[in-house]
């Protein structure tokens, strides 16, 4: 077990599963180590990561590099590998393509654009108050939204084309015609990233390297620990940007 002093914990509604700190004894890592931790049952089989001190299995560390900031650090597993898996380890993203992203305003969502732009696509995002994209042109859609707002955008994307579906705060159900869905011919393909956690880890590196150096970034929004309800409230409101994370000391 490594016991690691967090410098920040990123906040979700399954609260307790992501931080960033620093080793205070581990029998992989070294004293003092920056790492990163997500995982192996923080936050679901035992305590997770809302406190000052964490018992962590090694198994859940990774290193952090200087350039990541403790609050970027906490924060950007489950976005930043989101965005990625959905791209390119299910939708298999090809250069050149039309990509659509709706809530890119959010987290996963405009790591979603950065990410396909820099593989050499044209990505756009999606605004769910105007009209989608009178032609089904689009390659592949992204889509973080769900309900209603997937139900508009879906017919944009070109026929043989893609949609991967990351979430639905728009709402948990899509109403299809079928007739008119089966003569469409878009693959509908779920991003599942507990199943997929593998692919997000060996992801993690080269994904922090790009936020080190600038390439991809993510916003993230600090609270102080006792501050964790007003954290939990902020994220609950539509339109926030990036992710929230709580710091022991502001």
């Amino acid at each position: 077990m490594a016991r690691q002093l967090p410098a920040a914990s990123a906040v979700a509604l399954h609260a307790g599963r992501e931080a960033a700190g620093v080793v205070i004894a581990s029998e992989r890592y070294d004293v003092g180590q920056r790492v990163w931790l997500r995982g192996s049952g923080l936050g679901t089989l035992f305590d997770g990561t809302w406190c000052e001190q964490i018992d962590a299995p090694d198994e859940a560390l990774g290193l952090l590099p200087d350039g990541v900031p403790m609050t970027l650090g906490a924060a950007f597993f489950s976005p930043t590998t989101s965005a990625w898996v959905a791209l390119h380890e299910v939708a298999k993203l090809q250069a050149g393509e039309q990509v659509l992203v709706t809530g890119a305003s959010g987290a996963v969502g405009s790591l979603v654009v950065q990410l396909a732009r820099e593989a050499g696509c044209e990505a756009v995002a999606v605004d769910p108050a105007a009209e989608p994209p009178s032609m089904a042109s689009a390659d592949l859609l992204i889509d973080t939204v769900g309900g209603d707002v997937l139900a508009k955008v879906l017919p944009a994307v070109r026929p043989g084309g893609r949609a991967v579906l990351v979430g639905y705060t728009a709402g948990p159900t899509l109403r299809l015609d079928i007739a008119h869905f089966l003569q469409r011919d878009v693959a509908l393909l779920p991003l599942n990233m507990f199943r997929r956690e593998s692919e997000g880890r060996a992801a993690a590196p080269d994904l922090l390297a790009r936020l080190a150096d600038g390439r991809l970034h993510l916003d993230v929004q600090p609270f102080a620990l006792a501050d964790a309800a007003a954290a939990l409230g902020w994220i609950t409101q539509r339109g926030h940007r990036g992710r929230a994370v709580l710091v022991p000391r502001l």
